[in-house]
């Protein structure tokens, strides 16, 4: 027996044995794969440089930031950012991890990720940015924790002890973190593929406080990202309100990410909270959360990054069923989860969530938690490039069904704009007459913002035409679903459930005209996938402005 000895560092490996007897493992020169009968011995040499860049201790031991790094340990929130894999991951071949999937209306190859890291963001404020405010110590960043949060939840003004999730300088520093890795250019989507004169680039996220989200925009002035950011571009939004919020900047070497072994932090220019005034007056407006931002897993992998490759050139991305957080699925055999490359008539990209490789098993039963809203009253609204080979859904929220049999198929772009209500519009008082019509019947049109670009490298967005022919809003195909109105409490994050519900092979046959179900017993199901481009969280008092519509 050949002997090896393999001698690595752990910072760079997920080291695991699986059942076809091979062994994996990461090196500074890449991954390499080795037959289990070829290893008498693996010795494991600790890399303290590693550890000592994970997150927690590169914010703590970072000069310009050390009152939030001994904020960090003081609350004990350090131990939750220090995971860098998931060992629990199952190990594939590559010819396993390449799979050929039925995804939409054709067969394509798909590509289960290697590893699963873990990763987190934070946003830092700087030693001088708290002490602008009067924040010197730790007893000062407690005490301004105190008077935010005593506010914002004063049935646990009594809490003591800071390691409690519920004690005010525990949540100041949980609001900062975010559960995934990100780059900087990936916080928020290409600000290449909308006008920028009708909105700022932006996402939001729930963060490691649990009843609190927090938004990420670039504005239109291109002058940075900014958190908890309100209006467009330098002037107000279109209800004519403006919030600065806090601005990432550079450290002193002009780097806008400070990197850690599992993850980044981001240094920002002013202190960051979750007070009254950001819940009433900066987050008090219409979400539109990409799909690309669902799960943390997502937003670790970098899955903003494959909008730049051409449609299919190469294997789009998949998670199994229950490896990737936030998505939980019903079926007990596996879910695919896939992000395609994004198409210049999508939001960002869809994420197609499907239950089978089959053509006719490819529903889904889909549970997931919305990003935290501040209290009131909301619209639910879904956005999905109606196809042919799409399903009929059924919305429900924490456990209330708000819409039943919600009809994404799409045969023919005429069929369905008689079926939502849509007509094409150019004026603004056509625009008035078809907006009600389809809210009538449960959808909106598409959003004007999405401008229609190239695709890859050196995108570029076309202006809206002399006519005001926005792309989205004169595509049939680009419309919103409305699933209904709920009240946020303000204390929780909404759970979302997505069901598919099957057609039987006639009415699938006869809505379509496919040959694929000739043969089979016309009340067999046919189960077809769920695709989301973004979801809409709206406050209702936006909803019905008519004298400010909404784009």
């Amino acid at each position: 027996m050949r002997r090896l000895l393999l001698l690595f560092l752990i910072a760079a490996s997920a080291l695991r044995t699986a059942a076809q007897q091979f062994i994996v493992f990461d090196t500074p020169d890449g991954r390499a794969v080795v037959d289990a009968s070829d290893v008498e011995s693996i010795t494991v040499e600790r890399d303290d440089a590693f550890y000592a860049r994970l997150l927690p201790e590169a914010i703590a031991s970072d000069p310009s930031t050390s009152l939030f790094g001994q904020a960090l340990m003081r609350t004990g929130l350090a131990d939750s950012l220090r995971a860098y894999v998931d060992e629990s991951y199952p190990i594939m071949s590559e010819e396993e991890r390449t799979r050929h999937f039925y995804i939409g209306a054709a067969f394509e190859w798909l590509r289960v990720p290697e590893v699963r890291r873990r990763s987190f963001t934070a946003f830092v404020e700087t030693d001088a940015v708290l002490a602008a405010h009067g924040i010197h110590t730790l007893s000062d960043l407690e005490a301004f924790a105190r008077k935010v949060y005593d506010e914002v939840f004063p049935a646990d003004a009594t809490v003591s002890d800071p390691t409690d999730r519920r004690h005010p300088l525990n949540r100041f520093v949980a609001y900062h973190l975010l559960p995934f890795g990100s780059s900087y250019d990936e916080l928020t989507p290409d600000p290449v593929f909308f006008y920028r004169s009708l909105t700022d680039a932006c996402d939001w996220y729930q963060t490691l406080l649990p009843c609190a989200s927090l938004k990420c925009a670039r504005p239109r002035t291109d002058d940075g990202i900014y958190l908890n950011r309100r209006g467009i571009g330098d002037g107000p939004d279109r209800y004519g309100v403006q919030v600065r919020g806090a601005r990432i900047v550079p450290g002193a070497g002009g780097e806008l990410t400070q990197r850690a072994s599992n993850g980044a932090y981001y240094y920002i220019d002013d202190v960051l909270t979750y007070d009254l005034q950001t819940q009433q007056v900066a987050l008090n407006e219409r979400w539109r959360i990409s799909a690309l931002s669902l799960s943390p897993d997502f937003m670790t992998m970098g899955i903003r990054s494959v909008k730049e490759e051409p449609v299919r050139s190469v294997p789009t991305p998949v998670f199994l069923n229950g490896k990737a957080d936030n998505l939980h699925f019903a079926e007990p055999r596996e879910t695919y989860i896939s992000y395609p490359q994004r198409h210049y008539w999508q939001w960002e990209a869809q994420v197609c969530f499907t239950g089978g490789a089959d053509r006719l098993e490819g529903g889904c039963d889909l549970t997931l938690a919305l990003p935290a809203l501040p209290e009131g009253e909301y619209e639910l609204r879904f956005g999905c490039t109606s196809m042919p080979s799409l399903s009929r859904v059924r919305f429900s929220l924490d456990g209330t069904v708000l819409a039943e049999g919600v009809d994404f198929l799409n045969w023919d772009d005429q069929e369905f704009a008689e079926r939502t209500g849509w007509e094409p519009y150019t004026t603004d008082s056509a625009e008035v007459c078809v907006r009600r019509e389809m809210r009538r019947r449960g959808w909106m049109p598409g959003p004007w913002e999405r401008a229609v670009c190239s695709i890859g490298p050196g995108a570029q967005y076309a202006e809206p035409t002399s006519d005001n022919s926005f792309p989205m809003r004169n595509a049939a195909r680009m419309c919103r679903a409305i699933a209904g109105r709920f009240h946020s409490d303000g204390r929780h994050a909404p759970i979302l459930r997505i069901e598919s519900i099957p057609y039987s092979a006639s009415e699938y046959k006869e809505v379509t005209g496919s040959q694929a179900y000739d043969g089979l017993n016309a009340d067999a199901p046919v189960t077809r996938p769920v695709m989301l481009d973004y979801i809409e969280l709206c406050p209702v008092w936006i909803a019905d402005n008519e004298e400010i519509p909404e784009i």
